[in-house]
């Protein structure tokens, strides 16, 4: 860019618009034919007939989670988290309801979901069976879970604790959308049976001990997981340590993954017995240890040990044949700005040494291009400098800035 032409920086010919509503049903094309490129990210657009063909005629980009088409006035409802629709609550007339995040629909919300002008959800919407016909303006990006009418829903991943059955009432049914957890072998199971309940659930974990009083609880259609007896259940990925064994013993069924370090490695001979549903990680040092352990598991990964040096975080890195050559086993260069290769160093020894990993920018020489693709992941951008002298330097992207009008706001009228 041309200094001498250093005020028309300061020319407005961007607009970029950040806003959690954007209505743009009163939009006038006069207003925003000046600039060039024009950006609204928003999470709910606002716009009706009109309006519609006077945004087609602009240079405009939209990127936003829901579009509504809509006349007169509108009681928005914008919900950036959990909501919850029960019955009695008041609604008003042109009600749009955005929730970004999971929706419970409670029952007699009838004569609210008719009154409803749409609903947008990013996440679960939970409502009982007899509700989902209602649904009718639904926009969902995520998953509707219906359970029959008469259920109590209870947590989506829900734990039978030893309270539970004391307070747990005669026929009550019960809901839990994603796992039933029988794995406490202090909770009185028999007591539940004995009070007819019932239980409605994709899926259910369930420990021998309780496992013959347990099955009363649901139907033939749960994906039963049995733990075998004499096991404590871990739920989730564990590390081998000694609070891991202080809690739940030495005979451990890990519904997840386990991982091992080089303080793991006096505790092996303490396991009695394992079963991992996951995977088991490890140092190679650990493996012949582990290996004498009674385990059963998915898979092992052995970790061998690694005589590569790092370079990270850093905002700028010149890569040359010297630090190549300070590491004869290898170079990782990771979460770095921008890294450039010096030209004389040759392909093949980046394709030997090198690897980058999470790097923004990483600039080389076309004969050098090939091999750093190769071996870098996760990287933005690897240009060459004849790309470099095509692309946008540094007073262009500067340029783009200075000459971009950026609003934030909640809610913005065009």
């Amino acid at each position: 860019m041309n200094i001498s032409n250093i005020s028309s920086l300061f020319e407005k010919k961007n607009f970029i618009l950040n806003c959690s509503i954007c209505d743009a049903r009163k939009v006038k094309e006069e207003d925003l034919a000046r600039y060039e490129h024009i950006i609204i990210n928003s999470d709910v657009l606002l716009v009706n007939e009109e309006s519609k063909s006077v945004l087609a005629r602009l240079p405009m980009v939209f990127n936003t989670d829901c579009t509504l088409d809509v006349e007169g006035d509108v009681n928005l409802i914008n919900q950036n988290g959990d909501y919850e629709l029960t019955a009695g609550a008041e609604m008003a007339e042109n009600t749009a309801l955005i929730v970004n995040g999971n929706l419970k629909i409670h029952p007699g919300t009838e004569n609210i979901l008719r009154s409803l002008l749409t609903v947008s959800v990013n996440g679960r919407v939970l409502c009982p069976e007899s509700l989902v016909p209602l649904l009718k303006n639904l926009s969902l990006n995520g998953e509707l879970t219906a359970y029959p009418d008469g259920c109590l829903v209870l947590a989506s991943s829900f734990s039978i604790d030893p309270y539970f059955p004391l307070r747990a009432r005669e026929n009550g049914n019960y809901f839990v959308a994603d796992r039933l957890y029988v794995t406490d072998p202090k909770a009185d199971i028999a007591l539940l049976v004995s009070k007819h309940a019932r239980f409605v659930t994709p899926s259910a974990v369930v420990i021998e001990e309780k496992a013959a009083d347990a099955l009363a609880l649901f139907d033939e259609t749960v994906k039963l997981e049995i733990v075998p007896a004499g096991y404590a259940y871990v739920s989730g990925n564990a590390c081998l340590d000694g609070s891991l064994l202080s809690k739940y013993g030495s005979s451990l069924y890990i519904d997840g993954s386990l991982a091992l370090n080089q303080d793991s490695a006096p505790l092996l001979p303490g396991i009695e017995k394992l079963i991992v549903k996951g995977q088991v990680s490890m140092p190679e040092c650990l493996q012949d240890a582990f290996l004498k352990v009674p385990a059963e598991y998915d898979s092992l990964d052995i970790q061998k040990e690694s005589k590569e040096k790092y370079v990270e975080d850093r905002p700028y890195l010149v890569l040359d044949n010297a630090m190549l050559d300070a590491c004869p086993d290898g170079l990782i260069v990771r979460d770095c700005a921008v890294v450039r290769i010096k030209e004389d160093v040759p392909a093949e020894k980046i394709l030997e040494r090198a690897k980058f990993h999470d790097c923004k920018t990483i600039k080389c020489s076309p004969e050098q291009q090939s091999s750093v693709s190769l071996v870098s992941a996760d990287c933005s951008s690897i240009s060459t400098e004849e790309d470099g002298e095509k692309g946008p330097g540094l007073m262009n992207t500067l340029g783009q800035i200075l000459q971009s009008k950026v609003v934030n706001a909640d809610k913005y009228i065009l």
